[in-house]
């Protein structure tokens, strides 16, 4: 069961109205399972993510990726999902070791996530959508550090 990205418990409990699909949650568990660490050191590298921060940043990656997994699945909306500035950075550094990538959107995601750039949507500026999804699925969501302000211009796609 996911824990570590802090899915909040209703989603996992299987007497809530509220839990997830079994496939979902399998899938959630191998996101938190995933080594990141040649993205966080790829994101540490290019400057826009400190090595302090490097784990939260992969944490809120992790959590960034389950709600585009719930957006996929018809479980939330996709308009609002896209990642922080932060998120975004460790997401091009993963993107780079194309193997790595390619195996974790087969394995995990269930078929490749395309980064897409470009506009935004009407709710990407401000990011309120994307927060609003973090704090009703995860506890302890970064929600005024890694998430705040404006989100990066661009979102996944899969299309």
């Amino acid at each position: 069961m996911p824990q570590e990205i802090g899915l909040r418990s209703k989603y996992q409990d299987p007497s809530s109205s509220d839990t997830l699909p079994d496939d979902v949650l399998s899938a959630l568990s191998r996101l938190e399972e995933w080594d990141l660490t040649a993205a966080k050191e790829g994101a540490v590298h290019t400057g826009y993510v400190s090595e302090r921060e490097a784990d939260e940043v992969a944490r809120e990656f992790r959590r960034f990726m389950a709600i585009y997994l719930l957006a996929r699945e018809g479980i939330v909306d996709r308009d609002p999902v896209g990642p922080s500035k932060k998120v975004d950075a460790l997401w091009h550094a993963f993107l780079l070791d194309t193997e790595a990538y390619e195996a974790f959107c087969q394995q995990v995601m269930g078929g490749y996530v395309h980064h897409a750039a470009g506009e935004h949507k009407p709710d990407r500026p401000s990011g309120d959508g994307m927060r609003k999804l973090l704090g009703t699925y995860f506890e302890g969501a970064d929600l005024k550090g890694i998430w705040a302000g404006q989100l990066a211009v661009c979102w996944p796609n899969d299309d």
